[in-house]
C-alpha cells in the first residue's frame, strides 16, 4: 500500500482496514451509498486488489455478502453510513450468527460529540446488534495520538474472530469526523507513519493468527469408539455442512457400514454417488418400528425435517453431536455428548478407528418414494422435477417457509455436484434473492432459486443485483397468492376470521413486471412439458430469468385426482349386503352412519351405538367380506367406488339425505372417501385411526402386493381352526397393537370373538374392494374439503398420529383428538373417553 497518496487521516485509517483485509483473504467488500461511509468506500474503490459490489439497500446488500460469505467459505465485508443503514443490517447478522457465516461489519458513525444530541442521522450503534456479533468494537476518531498499527491489529483481530473459535459476524464501528472527502491535509505527519514502514513494504497481514488444532482429543477416543461399536442400530444425521472439505470428509465417512444415515437436503450427500444407508423417504422410514435407534450421531449444523425432531424426542438415545462450533444446536435438549472438533479430523479418525464390520438392525428406505404422481402439477412436482434438470457443479437455493420443505421432502438430484444450500439459521424470508445472488457471485456457478411469492415481494429490489453476476441464474417464484405455508399451522384451524387478511396475505399480483423492471427474461409455464421446456431455455440463454408458476395456494389444491363418481360398471340394483342396519336410537333422530374396520362387523359398534341413542339414530353397515351376507357376492367385481355407490343407493331408499359417520381403520379410509366424494350427503365426520391413503402409485403397487399375500394366506385358513387363531394372536401382537398387551382381558375377548365371528377366506377377499393398495389417493383432496372432522388417535400408536398431524396441515376442517396411554383401538382402550369425545363432537354445531 502506498501512504503517500492517503490524503488525510480518516483516509489513511481506512485505507488501513480495508488493505489488511485484503491480505488477510476476505471474499469482497459489499458497499452501500452514504456520506459518513465515503473514506471507507473511496479507499475500497481505489484499491485495485478490492473486489466490490454496491447495492443501495443496506438489508439486501448485507444478506448478499452473507450468500457470497456462504459460497466462498470466507469473510466479506460490508460497508454503510451511519444511522438507520446500520439497522438494516440486522436480519443478515442474525441469519449469520444463527448459521455460523463469517461476516465483518464496517460501519461509518459520527463522531462521539454529535451522538445523542439531536445530530441528524445519528443513533447509537456501538451495540446495535446485541449479542450476535462474535465480537464487536468501536474505533475512535482517527488521530495521531493513537499508533496506526492499532487500525491493523483491530482487522486482524475481526478477521481471526469472525472464524474462530465459532463462525458469525464481527461489528467495527468506525466513527469519523470532518473531513469526509479526500481532502488533502497535513494530518499524516512522519511519526504518524512511521510505524507502517515495514509492514508496507510487504503483502502480509500485521497479525497472523494460529488457529488452534482440530484433532481428536485422546481423552474421548476410547469411550467414544466403544459406544459406536457396540450400538447396533446406529442412526447417522447429517446437517448442513461449510465448505468442499466438511462435504467430502463427511461423504467418505457415509460409507461405513452398519450406519442408517439421513441426511438434510443442504448436506451434499444426494445424488447418483449417495451412499447405500441413506434415507430416501423420511415419512416412510419413520413408519417403520425398527427405526428407533441406540445411538445417534449428528455431524454438522442444523437439519431441517420438523418430522425427524419431533421423532426424536419420542426416543431415548445417547445423542453425540459434532461440530467445529461450540453452538447448542439441541431444541429437543437430547444430546448427551457434544464434541467441539474439526469435521475433517473427526471424520478420519473414525474412519482410521471404526470396526470393519457392524451390524445395524434398522433397514434404511433404499429409493425415492417421494409422493409424486408423474403426471402432476404442484408445486411438490416442480420440486421433484428439479432433481432431473439441475446441471452438474450447479447451485440451487431454496427459499424459506414451504420452497425448502417443498425441497427436502420431494427434490433428489440426479446428478452429482449439485450444491443445496438455504438460510435456515434464523429461516427468515427476508434478503433469500440477495442471499441467492452473493452465493452465485461467490461460487460462479449456474444458480437456481426457488422462493415462494411473498419471500420475492420482501426482497423485490435485491434483483437488481442480478447484474453483478456472470453466471446463469434461474428464479424460480411459486406464486400461489399468498403465505401457503400458514394452511400448515394451527391457526388455519381455530377459525379465526382474520385468517386470510392477516395471515395468508394475498395480494394478487404477478411478477412479470418486476422481471420487465429490473431487467430479467419472463416465462410463466402452466404445465410441466412446459416448465421443463423454460427452465432448460433459461440455461441455455444465460440470462437471468424469472420463471413464474401459478398454483392453488391451499395444500394439494390442484393436484391431479381422478374421477371417482364416474357412473360406469355401477349395479342398477345395489346389494342387500351394503343395507345399513338399524342399531340403536330413534329414527327421528339425526342420523349416525357407524363404520367397522378390518376383522370387525357391525357388532363391534354395540357399546358406542348405545352411547349416542340418545341424540342420534345409529345405523351401521358390515364392509365386503365381513359378514355372512357377502358369501354368495362376487367380491373380486368390487371395488371402493361401486361399495360407496351401492351404500348411497340405499340411504337414497332408507329417506336418509345426510348424516354423521364415524369410522374406524379399513372403515374410517372408507368414510373418508364417501365424505370427499359426497360432500352434501355428511353432516360431521369422525375417523379413528385412519388414513386418506398412500400417495404415490409405487407404495399402492406394493401394498397392493401385500394385501394379495394376506388375502392367499386367509384363503388357506377355516373358519373357527386353530390356524386362524394362531394368525389372529400374530396379528394382535403387530407393533400397531402392541398397547392390547396392556389390556390381557381385552386382547382374548377380541381374538375370540374373531373366531367366532370371521370367514377367513371371505374376509381375504374383502381386501380387494377397500384395502389400502387399492384405495385412491385422497391427501389431494383435502384441499377443499369442508366437512368438519374429528381425527381420533391413540398417543401410541405412532404410525397414524403422524398421519393425522399431515391431515389437519393439509385441512383448516379437521381437528385432532390423541388419547393417551392407548394404540390404534382407542374406542376399545379408552371408551369413556372416547365415547365424552365423540358425543360432544356430534352435539356441536
Amino acid at each position: 500500500m502506498d501512504l503517500s497518496k492517503a490524503p488525510n487521516l480518516n483516509y489513511l485509517w481506512c485505507g488501513l482496514l480495508v488493505e489488511e483485509l485484503i491480505r488477510q483473504g476476505v471474499a469482497g467488500f459489499v458497499l452501500s451509498p452514504g456520506s459518513r461511509s465515503a473514506p471507507l468506500t473511496v479507499s475500497v474503490a481505489r484499491n485495485e486488489r478490492a473486489k466490490y459490489w454496491v447495492h443501495y439497500d443496506e438489508r439486501g446488500a448485507a444478506f448478499f455478502a452473507l450468500g457470497l460469505a456462504k459460497a466462498t467459505g470466507k469473510p466479506a465485508v460490508l460497508i454503510c453510513t451511519s444511522g438507520s443503514a446500520v439497522a438494516n443490517y440486522w436480519p443478515a447478522v442474525v441469519e449469520a450468527a444463527m448459521s455460523n457465516i463469517p461476516l465483518i461489519l464496517l460501519t461509518a458513525d459520527r463522531p462521539p460529540e454529535l451522538v445523542d444530541c439531536g445530530a441528524n442521522q445519528a443513533i447509537d450503534q456501538t451495540d446495535i446488534f446485541g449479542n450476535y456479533p462474535r465480537w464487536r468494537t468501536a474505533l475512535p476518531c482517527p488521530t495521531a495520538e493513537c499508533p496506526a498499527t492499532y487500525v491493523l491489529t483491530t482487522a486482524d483481530q475481526a478477521w481471526h474472530r469472525s472464524q474462530h473459535p465459532q463462525a458469525g459476524p464481527v461489528h467495527v464501528n468506525v466513527p469519523l469526523r470532518e473531513p469526509l472527502d479526500p481532502k488533502q491535509d497535513d494530518s499524516l505527519t512522519e511519526a504518524v507513519l512511521k510505524s507502517l514502514v515495514a509492514w508496507s513494504a510487504t503483502d502480509a497481514p500485521y497479525t497472523r493468527y494460529d488457529a488452534g488444532t482440530s484433532e481428536v482429543p485422546h481423552g474421548w477416543a476410547p469411550p467414544l469408539l466403544e459406544r459406536m461399536t457396540s450400538a447396533r442400530n446406529k442412526l447417522l444425521i447429517v446437517g448442513r455442512l461449510h465448505g468442499e472439505e466438511e462435504h467430502a470428509a463427511v461423504r467418505k465417512l457415509a460409507t461405513l457400514p452398519g450406519w442408517t444415515i439421513y441426511a438434510d437436503i443442504t448436506s451434499g450427500l444426494y445424488g447418483p454417488s449417495a451412499p447405500a444407508g441413506l434415507i430416501q423417504d423420511m415419512e416412510h422410514f419413520l413408519q417403520n418400528d425398527a427405526a428407533q435407534p441406540d445411538l445417534v450421531l449428528h455431524l454438522g449444523g442444523a437439519y431441517t425435517s420438523k418430522r425427524l425432531l419431533t421423532q426424536m424426542a419420542d426416543w431415548n438415545a445417547p445423542y453425540i453431536h459434532v461440530s467445529a462450533s461450540e453452538q447448542r444446536l439441541d431444541p429437543n435438549h437430547q444430546v448427551t455428548q457434544h464434541l467441539t472438533v474439526g469435521m475433517a479430523s473427526f471424520c478420519q479418525w473414525l474412519l482410521d478407528n471404526a470396526p470393519k464390520t457392524s451390524v445395524s438392525t434398522t433397514t434404511a428406505s433404499g429409493t425415492d418414494e417421494s409422493p409424486i404422481v408423474e403426471q402432476e402439477w404442484s408445486e411438490r412436482a416442480i420440486a421433484h422435477q428439479l432433481g432431473s434438470l439441475l446441471p452438474e457443479d450447479s447451485l440451487l437455493f431454496a427459499g424459506n417457509s414451504m420452497p425448502i420443505r417443498l425441497v427436502e421432502r420431494f427434490c433428489r438430484p440426479e446428478r452429482d455436484g449439485i450444491h443445496v444450500v438455504a438460510n435456515r439459521g434464523a429461516s427468515g424470508i427476508d434478503g433469500n434473492i440477495a442471499t441467492a445472488l452473493g452465493m452465485a457471485a461467490g461460487s460462479k456457478r449456474v444458480t437456481t432459486a426457488l422462493l415462494g411469492d411473498l419471500t420475492t415481494l420482501h426482497d423485490l429490489n435485491s434483483l437488481a443485483l442480478h447484474k453483478a453476476v456472470d453466471s446463469p441464474l434461474v428464479f424460480i417464484v411459486l406464486n400461489n397468492d399468498g403465505g401457503g405455508i400458514f394452511h400448515h399451522l394451527p391457526i388455519a384451524r381455530a377459525g379465526e376470521p382474520c385468517f386470510e387478511p392477516c395471515f395468508a396475505t394475498p395480494h394478487g399480483m404477478d411478477f412479470s413486471g418486476a422481471a420487465q423492471q429490473f431487467g430479467l427474461d419472463y416465462a410463466a409455464p402452466d404445465d410441466r412439458d412446459s416448465f421443463r421446456e423454460s427452465y432448460r431455455e433459461a440455461l441455455a440463454t444465460g440470462r437471468a430469468t424469472v420463471i413464474e408458476i401459478k398454483t392453488p395456494r391451499f395444500p394439494g389444491q390442484g393436484d391431479t385426482i381422478p374421477d371417482l363418481r364416474s357412473q360406469e360398471n355401477v349395479a342398477e340394483v345395489p346389494l342387500e349386503a351394503l343395507r345399513p342396519i338399524a342399531l340403536a336410537g330413534d329414527p327421528k333422530n339425526p342420523p349416525l352412519l357407524l363404520i367397522h374396520g378390518f376383522m370387525g362387523n357391525v357388532n363391534d359398534w354395540e357399546q358406542v351405538a348405545q352411547a349416542c341413542s340418545a341424540t342420534h339414530h345409529v345405523l351401521g353397515i358390515n364392509l365386503p367380506g365381513h359378514s355372512p351376507d357377502w358369501a354368495e357376492v362376487a367380491l373380486a367385481d368390487f371395488d371402493m367406488q361401486r361399495t360407496a355407490r351401492d351404500l348411497m343407493v340405499h340411504l337414497d331408499a332408507l329417506g336418509i339425505a345426510s348424516c354423521s359417520l364415524l369410522g374406524y381403520s379399513m372403515g374410517g379410509r372408507f368414510a373418508l372417501y364417501l365424505a370427499t366424494q359426497y360432500p352434501e350427503r355428511f353432516t360431521r365426520v369422525i375417523l379413528e385411526s385412519a388414513s386418506p391413503g398412500l400417495d404415490t402409485v409405487e407404495k399402492q403397487h406394493a401394498r397392493q402386493a401385500q394385501d394379495g399375500a394376506l388375502a392367499e394366506q386367509l384363503g388357506t385358513m377355516d373358519a373357527g381352526s386353530d390356524a386362524y387363531r394362531e394368525f389372529l394372536e400374530a396379528w394382535y401382537d403387530l407393533p400397531l397393537f402392541e398397547s392390547l398387551r396392556r389390556h390381557p382381558e381385552l386382547r382374548t375377548a377380541l381374538i375370540q370373538r374373531r373366531v367366532a365371528e370371521n370367514d377367513p377366506p371371505r374376509l381375504g377377499k374383502g381386501l380387494g374392494p377397500l384395502g389400502t393398495g387399492k384405495q385412491p389417493n385422497l391427501w389431494p383432496a383435502l384441499a377443499t374439503y369442508a366437512t368438519p372432522t374429528l381425527l381420533l388417535v391413540g398417543e401410541l400408536d405412532r404410525k397414524y398420529r403422524l398421519i393425522a398431524e399431515d391431515m389437519c396441515a393439509a385441512c383448516p376442517a379437521m381437528a385432532m383428538e390423541t388419547f393417551a396411554d392407548c394404540g390404534h383401538i382407542a374406542h376399545l382402550e379408552k371408551p369413556e373417553a372416547f365415547l365424552t369425545t365423540v358425543r360432544g363432537f356430534l352435539a356441536h354445531r
